[in-house]
């Protein structure tokens, strides 16, 4: 199952927008950047 959110970060006063992708599946926890 794939999941997605949109959300932002603050960098200052500046406000960047950053998009999260998840995949969920069944096996051994990975976090990949």
């Amino acid at each position: 199952m794939v999941a997605r959110i949109n959300t932002v970060a603050f960098q200052g006063v500046d406000v960047i927008d950053v998009d999260v992708q998840v995949h969920l599946a069944p096996g051994l926890p990975a976090f990949t950047i």
